[in-house]
């Protein structure tokens, strides 16, 4: 039995509340995305501005006329959309990957996956539930494919004769940062699909940096400044 009196054993219940305490918020944030609450919670925005203003500085974007943009309220259309897309796939978690309306891969897949991933939707038939969980366990690193992986639609959709590839992505999502890393860039220079990149916010933070991100469009900076938000949130 342990004693309290005993100074290792109250020094080992003082860590254990301190992690414990450190770490709900990341929880509930966790939480609150897997299952789709959408209940914000209070967080500072100075690393959100202070990472905004360096990518501005470092790609040669008019930062005055970026926040100008963000306050605006002028891409609260694109987010809006972006969300209705979470929605309507029901994308529980990120990043995630529709690949031809006909499935629905969430987790930071490597390039050869997402490769067989695009073959696969490319196919007219679509696979039952028990066939595709057998196409998991033969492709997929550890053997199975992410619980929210699955099937979504009964037909493959395409964009200009091509399979359509949809990312689903939150800035503030590290394994999104590894797909971001590997993955986005050969889907980018993949010219067999047509690919999209929509995000899917649900807290102040994520909703903000997706807003500059999209205002950085009107700079013809988009790309570069996802990539930079990402490197000033998770880079080294």
């Amino acid at each position: 039995m342990m004693k309290l009196k005993d100074p290792i054993s109250i020094i080992a219940i003082l860590a254990g509340i301190i992690i414990l305490v450190a770490g709900l918020p990341a929880m509930v944030n966790y939480i609150n995305y897997r299952f789709g609450n959408p209940a914000e919670i209070p967080e500072s925005m100075e690393a959100v501005d202070a990472a905004i203003k360096s990518c501005s500085e470092r790609l040669g974007v008019d930062h005055d006329k970026l926040i100008s943009c963000i306050d605006s309220g002028e891409k609260e259309s694109i987010l809006t959309a972006d969300q209705e897309l979470v929605e309507k796939y029901k994308v529980r978690g990120v990043p995630g990957f529709v690949v031809g309306c006909s499935y629905l891969f969430a987790g930071a897949y490597s390039p050869r996956f997402m490769d067989q991933a695009i073959i696969l939707a490319s196919d007219d038939e679509i696979l039952n539930e028990t066939q595709f969980k057998d196409w998991c366990l033969i492709r997929a690193t550890n053997k199975t494919c992410s619980r929210y992986t699955r099937i979504i639609g009964n037909e493959t959709c395409k964009k200009d004769g091509k399979i359509l590839v949809q990312e689903f992505l939150d800035i503030n999502c590290p394994e999104c940062y590894r797909a971001q890393t590997r993955t986005i860039p050969w889907l980018r220079n993949n010219t067999e699909i047509v690919f999209e990149q929509h995000h899917a916010t649900h807290t102040k933070r994520s909703k903000k940096l997706a807003t500059a991100v999209e205002c950085a469009s009107d700079f013809g900076k988009r790309d570069e400044f996802l990539g930079c938000i990402f490197n000033e949130t998770f880079g080294e």
